[in-house]
C-alpha cells in the first residue's frame, strides 16, 4: 500500500496536535500560580531536609489541590508515562505511583 504526501501531512498533523496537548493541560492546572508552582519545589515537591511531619502536611495540601484540579488525570498519565521518581502528581506522591 502506498502512502501519498497527504497521508504524510496528516500523520504529522496528528503528531503536532498529540504533543501540543500534551502541554496544554499543565496551563489548565490548579496548581499553577501558586507560590509552591510544582516546577518551583515548594509545595508539591519538598526539600530534603523536610521532617516526616511537614512532607505529610505538604503532601497532603498537595493532594487536596489535585482533587479540585480539572486536569488531574492528565498529570498522573504524564507521571506514569515519563516515571516521576519525585513531587505529587495527580493526586500522588512518587511512592503511590
Amino acid at each position: 500500500m502506498k502512502h501519498s504526501r497527504e497521508d504524510s501531512d496528516t500523520q504529522q498533523r496528528s503528531t503536532f496536535c498529540a504533543t501540543a496537548s500534551l502541554r496544554d493541560w499543565q496551563l489548565q492546572a490548579m496548581c499553577r500560580g501558586f507560590a509552591g508552582d510544582p516546577f518551583s519545589g515548594d509545595l508539591f515537591f519538598g526539600p530534603e531536609n523536610e521532617t516526616k511531619g511537614q512532607r505529610w502536611r505538604r503532601e497532603r495540601n498537595a493532594k487536596q489541590i489535585c482533587l479540585q484540579c480539572p486536569v488531574s488525570r492528565f498529570c498522573l498519565e504524564f507521571a506514569l508515562r515519563t516515571r516521576q521518581r519525585f513531587g505529587i502528581w495527580g493526586g500522588f506522591d512518587a511512592r503511590e505511583i
